[in-house]
């Protein structure tokens, strides 16, 4: 039974018949076999763009519900390929929601990773590192593909974790160590009615937060030497100043 004509211009020629083609067909499709897939031509900053419409902005109402909803586009694309990966990566880690203390814990484990690793090197060589922690002596860093912490730019606790979470006193242990990591650089800082985190850690780690232009300390019980500890260190950046609910 022969082939329709429609049907042969998809068949792959094989490697031979390229050195004997001469008509305009062939090279045709000698051209789009050597050729990189078109996707794989898209420049990283349209990737972002068409990524972006994955990752929906916090005012929106979709921003905040299960990783389901908001996050599986993002993770299946990051599991396309290494280019798609580096992309998508970026914004999972750009504004991450945190459901619970555990993933909490989690997503700071890895994002200390590279950087306590560093730490450990340090140490070896009989050098004392930057920044201290709080970590235990056998705490061993997980080893990470990417500098995570350099990503990570929102941070809103609030608006995903459940009340019991909210008054942890392990979240105030967490986001220290997190504040700690040297490369981090948030923006904007979401901790309203998280009464777990204490008001020493805040003023301990006041100087992380110099970059912020948004800090939502609503209804946490703030003291006023807190807020304005916070205030002095964010004076030249901050924008947008949440204190609502404080007593006091």
């Amino acid at each position: 039974m022969s082939v329709p004509p429609a049907t042969q211009l998809h068949l792959a020629p094989a490697a031979e018949d390229f050195a004997s083609a001469g008509d305009e067909e062939m090279s045709i499709l000698e051209v789009g076999t050597h050729n990189p897939p078109s996707v794989n031509r898209i420049p990283p900053e349209l990737l972002l763009q068409i990524f972006a419409h994955f990752d929906p902005p916090a005012s929106d109402s979709t921003a905040h519900l299960s990783p389901t909803c908001t996050t599986a586009s993002l993770r299946a694309c990051a599991n396309v390929c290494k280019r798609w990966n580096n992309v998508a990566t970026r914004l999972l880690w750009r504004r991450p929601r945190v459901y619970d203390i555990t993933r909490f814990n989690k997503l700071v484990t890895v994002a200390e990773g590279m950087w306590l690793g560093d730490c450990g090197s340090a140490k070896g060589k009989g050098k004392e590192p930057e920044h201290q922690t709080d970590m235990p002596a056998n705490y061993k860093p997980v080893q990470t593909t990417y500098q995570y912490a350099t990503f990570l730019a929102h941070l809103s606790l609030s608006p995903t974790l459940p009340e019991p979470s909210r008054h942890n006193s392990l979240l105030s242990s967490h986001l220290s160590r997190l504040l700690s990591i040297p490369s981090l650089n948030l923006t904007t800082l979401d901790i309203s009615f998280c009464k777990g985190i204490s008001n020493y850690t805040l003023q301990k780690c006041a100087y992380s937060l110099r970059h912020l232009t948004s800090l939502n300390l609503a209804g946490g019980g703030r003291s006023e030497i807190c807020v304005i500890r916070l205030a002095r260190e964010c004076a030249s950046t901050l924008r947008r100043l949440g204190l609502g609910w404080n007593e006091g």
